[in-house]
């Protein structure tokens, strides 16, 4: 009867900091991990996306009901589990991309 919400705090320097080791002889050493990949992956690309697919969402109010429709379709196809949620927005934006690209009059008009 109520709302939740959830708040995440992140640290911009906290993947770079998972990268860091001290060897024994005490010197630096920066590798990339697991661990690393996924916090940035949550803590940095994943909010770039969200922030993106906002912005087009804002330009073309349509897109988040295709987005719902493309999901609903993917589920009905079994395909729901194989794909993650941002893969198939991203999925709607190129198939919007591609037939820009097949519609477009290239010959009389640039496209700048």
């Amino acid at each position: 009867d109520g709302f939740v919400f959830r708040v995440q705090v992140a640290y911009h320097r906290e993947p770079q900091v998972l990268r860091e080791s001290l060897t024994p002889e005490g010197l630096l050493v920066v590798r990339d991990n697991q661990a690393a990949q996924a916090l940035e992956l949550a803590t940095v690309h994943g909010p770039l996306l969200t922030s993106t697919l906002h912005g087009v969402q804002q330009q073309h109010p349509c897109f988040g009901t295709v987005c719902r429709l493309a999901k609903r379709w993917l589920g009905a196809q079994l395909l729901a589990d194989d794909l993650r949620e941002d893969a198939a927005d991203l999925l709607v934006g190129f198939l919007r991309f591609l037939r820009l690209l097949s519609s477009f009059d290239w010959r009389n008009s640039p496209l700048v």
